[in-house]
């Protein structure tokens, strides 16, 4: 080990690779050789399994008188009249097919020789010697037909057709037998010594070198793998003199660290190098994410939509919070989400037992954080919803109370001043509007989430325009945004909740929402199935805002950056250079170069300052995409709204096959059980 890492790093890769390459080619011929040496030695045990087959024949007179005289009556032959003369007049042909294909070979032979042969058909089973190399499912055909050429070439014709293994049956089959058996005998040798060198060859491949605790092929793997490494990186380098220059981006908090190893690493080989860190680069760098096991999985959710640019807000800091809140809301039961819960928290607690042994549930380690959050918040919105696996909990003291009457009716009367401390009340479970009343919680629940939803994101953009200095873009975008989403469904919800907090005498008379959002748009003053009072004038004041923002949105944003660029167009180079103190420039087309050398051999002592190349504005562009981006979210504002309604659907869905499997499958088997039992009490007393 110590030799080879004392050699020049050239030659050690040289006789690796001529190593690799004769080890290589010595399997590969190996192989081929084994494999060829293989299929003779199965073609000698068909053989051997046919001529057996065939002196069976013979000795058990399977051909008998009758299946000659056959042969006789189904053609103008005359064959001899002593059944021992009839191998003078017929021929043999015998082969192996697969023993599927043979009723479908039978078949065709007989329509092709017109009954004019016999075919017989022997199972080739794996014997001892076979046994050792493979299993295989073929069958032995042996087909007796008469004497002639025509009659030849077709039977030749199908069986070449269906395989192409055919065996000539000499007259003297058992001689042939013999020298079959001994040709056998010399083939399993050869197998053997054969596969015996393979074995040693991969051994001293896997032999372990001494003095470590790898392989001698690992060694050559990791080896390669390193050198491959460092051709790459020196491929993205630029060669200028007897200098290699390179641009390479790293965190603000390693450069000291990377420069301290670059510079003791390469000085101890006895070669030059300088580190220098480019203050405020013209080419945008490339966004880092920093993830650990905890956020992993929600930061591979949202680098599969996109990758923030570089400073931008990250939103996988937003949605280790509300993706597993969304699937809470979606799979709320206080049952099924503790059940989720304790599973993410088994794999947590025993990640690493579970890591070694491999077990089935490996693949699922990485995302245990995210498992154990959505079981939380499923929990949660279960007790909100009041679920227990299709079951009410009474947790607190339900405002409503049953009465008996005189009459024995049952009458209802709800406690005054009596709000459910958490929660929907259980009342409603045995109410019989339970249906209807989840219905109408869960789905303008889901909206209200929905619309809190998109308008974090739409202030996601405020922070970035912020961070940015880009005033027109937390003007012209966040502004008529943010007003356009809460106009249209903010006030939509202001509605919701209104109606929740308003206690109506006659529910009937109560405002319908959808009615109520409609005279928005087309019932301009109408005062019909109204929320408040002054609800006419403010759904007017909405409407403009809605009407107002789509302009907003398009128009201002194009010709304010029109006017930028024209005013920094006369205050920068009309090319971009590289300047360097000592008076050199370097023209930048769409690379970046670092330094110049004056001195062969030698780095200057010099700073350096990046200007980004100027560009052509194109408004048509710009005021084309500043159109698709105005359209895409006034649509995706009505379309992702109306998305978030499958939160409702899948709840109601989860709560009634939560319901159906209770009622079905435990409570109706129980009475079955309880009515059966007490039939059998009766029978007893009786």
């Amino acid at each position: 080990m110590q030799r080879r890492r004392g050699r020049e790093r050239s030659t050690l890769l040289d006789e690796i690779e001529a190593e690799v390459s004769n080890n290589a080619k010595f399997l590969k011929d190996q192989s081929e050789k084994y494999k060829e040496m293989h299929d003779k030695f199965l073609w000698l045990v068909k053989y051997k399994h046919i001529l057996s087959k065939v002196k069976e024949i013979h000795a058990k007179n399977v051909i008998n008188t009758s299946a000659i005289e056959e042969l006789k009556t189904s053609s103008e032959l005359l064959l001899p009249k002593s059944p021992n003369d009839w191998r003078m007049k017929i021929q043999t042909i015998a082969g192996a097919i697969n023993t599927e294909d043979c009723v479908r070979f039978e078949r065709l032979m007989f329509r092709i020789t017109r009954g004019n042969s016999i075919v017989i058909f022997s199972k080739f089973e794996a014997d001892q010697d076979v046994g050792m190399f493979e299993e295989t499912d073929q069958s032995i055909f042996i087909i007796v037909y008469q004497e002639g050429e025509v009659l030849k070439d077709r039977i030749t014709k199908v069986c070449d057709m269906f395989s192409k293994e055919r065996f000539e049956i000499p007259d003297d089959s058992s001689s042939k037998e013999v020298e079959i058996i001994t040709n056998i005998g010399e083939a399993k040798k050869l197998l053997k010594v054969t596969k015996e060198e393979r074995i040693k060859s991969l051994k001293r491949m896997l032999k372990i070198i001494e003095g470590t605790d790898i392989s001698l092929l690992a060694f050559q793997g990791w080896y390669i793998a390193k050198e491959k490494s460092l051709y790459a990186a020196l491929s993205k380098l630029e060669v200028q003199n007897s200098l290699l220059r390179g641009l390479c981006w790293c965190p603000t908090k390693n450069v000291e660290k990377i420069k301290n190893l670059i510079t003791s690493e390469i000085t101890t080989k006895g070669t030059t190098v300088k580190v220098e860190v480019i203050s405020n680069p013209s080419i945008t760098p490339p966004t880092l994410v920093e993830v650990n096991e905890f956020n992993w999985a929600f930061q591979e959710i949202v680098s599969t939509y996109g990758i923030p640019s570089y400073e931008e807000v990250n939103p996988a800091f937003f949605t280790v919070v509300t993706f597993p809140f969304l699937f809470g809301v979606m799979f709320g039961d206080v049952c099924h989400g503790l059940i989720l819960f304790f599973f993410g928290l088994f794999l947590c607690l025993f990640k690493d037992p579970i890591i070694k042994s491999k077990a089935l549930l490996s693949p699922v380690i990485s995302v245990r954080y995210m498992i154990l959050l959505m079981g939380f918040f499923s929990a949660f919105c279960g007790l909100i919803y009041n679920e227990f696996a299709g079951l009410n909990m009474n947790i607190f003291s339900s405002c409503y109370k049953i009465y008996h009457e005189v009459d024995d009716s049952l009458d209802v009367k709800r406690e005054e001043n009596c709000a459910y401390q958490f929660g929907i009340d259980p009342f409603w479970k045995i109410s019989e509007k339970e249906l209807q009343f989840a219905n109408s919680f869960k789905m303008k629940f889901s909206v209200i989430i929905g619309v809190i939803h998109m308008f974090i994101g739409v202030c996601l953009k405020l922070v970035n325009s912020i961070h940015f200095g880009k005033w027109v873009d937390g003007l012209f975008e966040f502004i008529p945004q943010a007003v356009f989403l809460l106009a249209m469904f903010g006030y939509m919800n202001a509605f919701i909740i209104i109606k929740w907090l308003t206690a109506y005498e006659d529910t009937n008379k109560a405002p319908v929402l959808i009615t109520g959002i409609i005279n928005m748009y087309i019932g301009f003053g109408n005062r019909d199935n109204i929320t408040f009072d002054a609800q006419p004038n403010v759904n007017i004041i909405m409407f403009t805002l809605i009407a107002v923002c789509i302009p907003i949105m398009l128009i201002p944003k194009p010709f304010i950056l029109k006017a930028q660029h024209a005013k920094k167009h006369l205050e920068i180079m009309p090319q971009s250079e590289l300047v360097i103190n000592r008076g050199s420039t370097l023209s930048l087309e769409n690379r970046l170069e670092i330094g110049s050398s004056e001195d062969e051999g030698s780095f200057p002592n010099s700073s350096f300052v990046l200007r980004g190349k100027t560009e052509e504005f194109n408004f048509s562009e710009v005021f084309v995409h500043q159109l698709i981006e105005t359209i895409e979210y006034a649509l995706g504002t009505i379309s992702n709204t109306a998305s978030y309604l499958r939160l409702w659907a899948l709840s109601l869905a989860h709560a009634q096959l939560s319901t159906v499997f209770l009622e079905y499958a435990i409570i109706q088997p129980l009475e079955e059980e309880a009515s059966l039992a007490n039939s059998i009490t009766v029978i007893f007393k009786l």
